[in-house]
């Protein structure tokens, strides 16, 4: 693969996950106390960065080849991914229920 496709995977590789980590970091940290707000903030990221060195090391190989480290560089993205799932999941229950009607009334009277 050519040098230039190289970097063209890698910037729009890099460039959804950091849309994706944008994405949680809205979701889930910017509405709490500033305390977790910030530790939300430096919990993405490390988050990112991880990614970061993930891509450069695949790209330039910077570590040597160890399946530790890998496993290690990879749990970043993993990581990232399962908070985004979880982050989506949760926009489409609460958007769906505020779309479906419930009663409390009609539910206390059935009893």
């Amino acid at each position: 693969m050519s040098i230039n496709r190289q970097l063209l995977f890698v910037t729009i590789f890099l460039s959804v996950l950091a849309l994706t980590n944008l994405y949680v970091y809205r979701r889930f940290f910017l509405w709490l106390s500033p305390r977790l707000h910030l530790a939300g903030a430096v919990l993405m990221s490390v988050i990112m960065l991880g990614e970061l060195v993930f891509v450069i090391d695949m790209v330039v190989g910077i570590f040597p080849e160890s399946l530790a480290v890998n496993l290690l560089l990879s749990t970043f993205i993993g990581a990232s991914f399962m908070l985004f799932v979880i982050a989506l999941v949760y926009d489409l229950a609460v958007s769906v229920s505020r779309r479906v009607p419930f009663d409390q009334e009609g539910v206390a009277r059935s009893r």
